[in-house]
């Protein structure tokens, strides 16, 4: 059994989604797709493929070795720069950890998600992924559903798992509504953008419910908690 499951959020946390948002639209229009009607609003994780097929007025088909081809050669970018920059310690620093199991928890288009994380897998290899839909509850809540008789019980790489502890790294607070508010799970929000008022007001009232969620400015601060509750 392991001591800890370490559930990451994808979109913002991880990978650049709005910069490769942009390479997606670029590419599609260099297909001759006409995109003039997209519109997808900044600071949450859009359906990428669902919103260029409403604008486009058609299916579309995708090609995630054509699509890494074209960053490289219209803006010069690989796949390892789609991905935020400190995800990478942290990723080496739990795979480094034997008694954590790492997966990815994302919320998405399941479609949309596919690709994102297939372009990414070429960066950061492939990653034991669970995608939820965007009426999904809190993933705070879902996690909760996974504790009984004082572990977390998961399925990892297809196995069952458990572990008696849950670390949540997302950049949405909201997500961490349901969060277990006991020791055995921790949240760690990485603030990857301007906090609003109603943000620091959930994050001050989950706190003051009994839970343990930290606020951070970038992952580099995620290892440090991560190997303070490993020790």
């Amino acid at each position: 059994m392991a001591e800890r499951l370490a559930v990451l959020d994808f979109d913002l946390t991880l990978f650049k989604t709005y910069d490769f948002a942009e390479t997606l639209e670029s590419y599609y229009v260099s297909q001759g797709v006409d995109l003039s009607r997209l519109v997808y609003e900044q600071g949450t994780a859009p359906d990428l493929l669902a919103l260029i097929e409403e604008a486009a007025g058609h299916t579309i088909d995708v090609d995630v070795s054509a699509i890494e081809k074209f960053a490289l050669e219209r803006f010069g970018k690989s796949p390892h720069d789609y991905i935020q920059p400190d995800a990478f310690p942290l990723l080496h620093a739990l795979e480094a950890e034997r008694d954590t199991d790492a997966a990815i928890l994302t919320r998405g288009g399941e479609r949309s998600q596919r690709v994102k994380l297939a372009f990414a897998a070429r960066a950061i290899g492939e990653m034991d992924t669970t995608i939820i839909s965007v009426d999904e509850p809190p993933k705070g809540e879902l996690i909760a559903g996974w504790y009984e008789n004082g572990a977390y019980h998961y399925l990892h790489h297809g196995e069952q798992h458990s572990a008696p502890n849950v670390i949540l790294v997302d950049d949405k607070i909201g997500d961490f509504v349901g969060l277990p508010a006991n020791k055995s799970a921790t949240g760690i929000w990485v603030q990857r953008r301007a906090v609003s008022e109603r943000e620091r007001l959930l994050h001050r009232d989950l706190n003051r419910s009994g839970h343990h969620i930290f606020a951070i400015n970038g992952l580099q601060h995620a290892i440090q908690l991560l190997k303070s509750k490993a020790a």
